[in-house]
């Protein structure tokens, strides 16, 4: 079984340990590929000196996590991986973590993406993004399996972060990387509508557990609801599940409600050059639209 392990690091020296000591204590043996987006913290250093089984793919510059991701998971094909596992640099597994989802794949071919129950660092609660999905109309079945106390080995949900996914060779081939289009945010949720768009699921496997520390993350500013706005833009625009008529004709209404709202609430007028930036990049979206349609590992 050939396993590859994708971490993109970038000033990540508070979670080399976990993460990092988690990938070596697992079960079953992985190659592990860091990316690093320029640490300026000593990350690189710290990982030779600590972990010298792991590759180091130094980019020079901070090119968001899905690029990033895309050199790592470009690396792993070119290698004939069998399974990516796509790994936040604040998250970590549990020895049996990624032994345990491949045999749920194995057993269950159709999902093009697996996530485990994303927990908090101190193990208490899920991730708070991640729990919030947990319902009836997101996740069909699992509510009602936890109180009936059988729940099934994997269940199919809307949408689960990248901070863990496993992603078997097929997806590489067939969806293939993450849009460039999304430089920070936004990247795994486009790929989850490409993969719906192929035909593939989405699951979570709830005897399976990872754990996301980012509970240390601060509150986001005016400007970052602004950036996420912009984000949420390109989100729809870019939604191959949709004709691009519709879907652009969609995230311009939403966005002009939205950015009316916010400018008016805080007296802004940020939120109105954020749309004026996403229309500007119509010619993008139109070519990304056109890319992601087609089922050649594009990207990689």
């Amino acid at each position: 079984m050939n396993v590859y392990v994708i971490v993109v690091t970038y000033n990540g020296m508070r979670w080399l340990d976990g993460c990092f000591g988690s990938l070596r204590a697992s079960q079953l043996p992985v190659s592990v590929i860091a990316i690093d987006n320029g640490s300026t913290d000593g990350t690189v250093e710290a990982l030779r000196e600590r972990f010298p089984e792991v590759e180091i793919v130094e980019t020079g510059e901070n090119l968001g996590f899905g690029r990033a991701n895309n050199i790592g998971m470009s690396l792993a094909r070119d290698r004939g991986c069998d399974y990516v596992y796509l790994l936040n640099q604040d998250a970590w597994v549990d020895p049996d973590t990624i032994g345990q989802m491949i045999e749920i794949h194995r057993a269950n071919p159709e999902y093009f993406v697996l996530s485990p129950m994303q927990i908090t660092g101190n193990r208490s609660k899920f991730d708070a993004k991640f729990g919030r999905r947990l319902t009836e109309r997101k996740c069909p079945g699992y509510p009602q399996d936890v109180v009936a106390g059988a729940l099934k080995p994997v269940y199919t949900i809307t949408f689960a972060m990248a901070a863990h996914w496993l992603l078997p060779r097929r997806t590489l081939d067939v969806v293939g990387g993450f849009a460039p289009i999304f430089p920070h945010r936004g990247e795994d949720n486009n790929y989850i509508q490409r993969v719906k768009f192929f035909g593939g699921k989405v699951g979570i496997c709830p005897a399976v557990s990872g754990v996301h520390d980012r509970e240390y993350r601060p509150r986001k500013s005016r400007e970052g609801a602004v950036a996420i706005r912009y984000v949420n833009f390109m989100m729809k625009a870019c939604d191959i599940n949709h004709g691009a008529v519709v879907a652009y004709a969609a995230a311009v209404c939403e966005a002009l409600v939205d950015v009316t709202v916010y400018s008016l609430r805080y007296l802004s007028l940020r939120p109105f050059a954020m749309l004026f930036k996403a229309l500007r990049a119509t010619p993008v979206v139109m070519e990304t639209r056109r890319r992601t349609r087609l089922a050649d590992a594009s990207y990689l």
